[in-house]
């Protein structure tokens, strides 16, 4: 790389959103580029390296790294980055057995949120048939439920509870399926390590 090029290099922190076919997250880091567009393309061939069952990776946000953050990669980071030394055997199955532990809990988690929103959403549509049958439906003349339609005032108000419930339980099943998928992908990096490792 020419002295001119490495002068005009600078650090950015980029943020992408990447999605696989259990989730979306979001993942920043730190990188180098002459620009923001060519810091974040750059590392797009790591990532899907990385993270092997990635359907698509998108840039959201780019930023210029600040002043404290400049220090600390050119001075502190470098160090801290430096490969560790290789583990033992028993430290690597640990290891293993932490993995594997997140993914049984994780599992459990998905399932004990996958029955319980179908419970939920039991409740939901019992408490919307009653407050019809007390009230009247407005479905034959006012078209689909919207909370844009004044008719439906009174059965959203009735049924806001058990919506904001299985609203919440929804979330925490996308975090448990999130948490899954991390802990296999770190299961699949282990081993490919491991195996590396004794090559």
């Amino acid at each position: 790389m020419s002295e001119e090029i490495v002068q005009l290099t600078r650090w950015y922190f980029v943020t992408y959103e990447i999605k696989n076919k259990y989730s979306t997250w979001e993942y920043g880091l730190f990188c180098l580029g002459i620009s923001a567009t060519n810091a974040a393309v750059a590392p797009v061939i790591g990532l899907y390296k990385k993270f092997s069952d990635v359907e698509s990776i998108s840039c959201v946000n780019v930023r210029q790294a600040t002043a404290h953050e400049n220090k600390l990669l050119e001075d502190e980071w470098p160090g801290l980055l430096k490969k560790p030394k290789r583990k033992g055997k028993k430290s690597m199955k640990q290891s293993q057995e932490v993995i594997a532990a997140r993914i049984i809990a994780a599992s459990k988690d998905i399932v004990a949120c996958e029955k319980a929103m179908v419970t939920l959403k039991d409740i939901y549509r019992t408490a919307m048939r009653q407050y019809f049958r007390e009230h009247g439906d407005p479905g034959i003349d006012c078209g689909r439920l919207s909370p844009d339609k004044p008719e439906y005032e009174g059965v959203i108000k009735h049924t806001d509870p058990y919506f904001i419930a299985m609203l919440k339980k929804k979330r925490e099943l996308h975090n448990a399926r999130r948490r899954h998928s991390r802990a296999t992908q770190a299961l699949i990096k282990y081993q490919t390590e491991k195996d590396a490792n004794y090559v």
